[in-house]
């Protein structure tokens, strides 16, 4: 297993645990945390992926080629593939924000990077 589908894997565990909207990460009374903070139980799609791995850190640019992953295994052409890594991440911050978004669809986005990065 490379080093970028444990990163995905370890970021959609994080999701399963508890996911949000608005913010990277959030404190179980909802109040937005720290993405590292030990306070916070939930995590939007970048916020996971940023802190997946932690406390190690991932080498040779795999988290960047994880949240490339995770951007071209979006539904929707989004020109995710002509951007760099912050226009990606925007890119996955304003999707997982959408209103009718569900934790479901993050989950299922994470799949598609995880099939797509044993590939």
């Amino acid at each position: 297993m490379t080093e970028v589908t444990e990163l995905l894997i370890e970021a959609r565990a994080r999701v399963v645990r508890g996911w949000t909207q608005g913010a990277n990460a959030r404190d179980a009374s909802g109040c937005v945390a720290d993405d590292w903070s030990a306070a916070a139980v939930c995590w939007c799609a970048m916020g996971a992926l940023a802190v997946s791995g932690y406390p190690r850190r991932p080498s040779g640019g795999a988290l960047s080629r994880a949240v490339a992953e995770l951007a071209a295994s979006l539904p929707v052409d989004t020109g995710r593939d002509a951007i760099g890594i912050g226009a990606r991440a925007m890119v996955l911050a304003g999707w997982n924000d959408a209103p009718l978004r569900t934790r479901e669809d993050v989950l299922e986005l994470y799949d598609r990077a995880i099939e797509r990065s044993r590939s």
